[in-house]
Order: structure tokens, then sequence, then C-alpha cells
């Protein structure tokens, strides 16, 4: 009796994503630079609002954790999102590897590397 090949979820995310991958027309990057609302736009002013929000509510939350905790989750939060930077861009880097990396670079080079602008 043949055995039934093992499924491997991480490839199948793999296929997932690349059916549903954006298509691709070439354009420059620079068309997205800086991504900014303009101010005639209707929704401005209730995106405006929305960004006032969560910067309040990022606020209230920082300042309720532990001051030990900080450093932690920033350091969490960081390896976190260079995984999702890095499986967006077509790469199924393991977090693993990125620990790897993220330990191996000059504390100040992994502020440019891993955190968005």
């Amino acid at each position: 009796m043949a055995k039934k090949a093992a499924t491997h979820p991480a490839k199948k995310a793999e296929k997932k994503i690349a059916a549903i991958a954006p298509r691709d027309d070439g354009e420059d990057v620079y068309l997205m630079e800086p991504m900014r609302i303009s101010e005639e736009n209707s929704a401005r002013p209730d995106l405006t609002e929305l960004v006032l929000e969560l910067t309040k509510r990022s606020a209230s939350f920082r300042a309720s954790l532990h001051q030990g905790l900080t450093e932690p989750l920033a350091d969490f939060v960081r390896s976190m999102n260079c995984y999702y930077s890095n499986l967006i861009e077509g790469h199924n880097t393991h977090p693993v590897d990125i620990e790897r990396a993220i330990n191996a670079l000059h504390p100040r080079r992994v502020q440019e590397v891993c955190v968005p602008a």
C-alpha cells in the first residue's frame, strides 16, 4: 500500500499567495512614494481622525506595558515585520534565519533593515 505524501502547510500557503499575487505592470516604485492622501480627497478628514485615534491608542498601550516588556516586545514585532515583509515580497525566509540575520547586524542597522519608514 502506497503512503500518502505528507502535506506541507508552508508550500500550500506559497501556492495560495502566488495565486492571488497582484499584477505587476512594471510601474516605477517612485509613483508610490511618498504615499500621501491629497488635501482634495474627500476621505482625508475621516482618515486623519483614524490616524489620531490610532496614535492615541498606541501611546496608551505602550504606557500600559511593564517597562521590562517594551524592549523584548519591540524585538519580537521587528522580527515579525521582517518575516511578513519578506513573505509579501515572495521570499519564504524562516523566522530562525531572520533572527540570525538580525543578531548579526549592528543595532543601528537593525532599525534601517527591519523597521518600515
